[in-house]
């Protein structure tokens, strides 16, 4: 078998660079898991939706499908303005609408 010497370097390059990357990922998903509160952006990216739809979550509701009660995400509002979610709520809020 002939090994060619720069394609198996690159291979390795890449093979670490993605391991880089999954240690980055790992952190980031521990340190979400750890935060009490997050923002409005923190949970838009976990659910992948938009901040916009958080934000009508917050302020409007969602209508819960077998119910049709209209249930808002629970947050705290800064002064400055932003919302802060705690985890809870939001696991809370997404066992209403993932439950059968």
């Amino acid at each position: 078998m002939e090994v060619h010497i720069p394609e198996l370097t690159k291979l390795l390059t890449q093979v670490d660079l993605l391991s880089n990357q999954l240690s980055r990922m790992e952190r980031l998903f521990f340190e979400k898991q750890d935060k009490p509160f997050l923002t409005v952006t923190d949970v838009a990216t976990e659910l992948r939706l938009s901040d916009y739809t958080i934000k009508a979550w917050i302020n409007k509701g969602r209508k819960h499908p077998q119910t049709r009660k209209v249930i808002k995400l629970n947050a705290v509002k800064t002064d400055g303005g932003h919302y802060r979610i705690k985890r809870k709520d939001l696991e809370t809020f997404n066992e209403l609408f993932t439950s059968k």
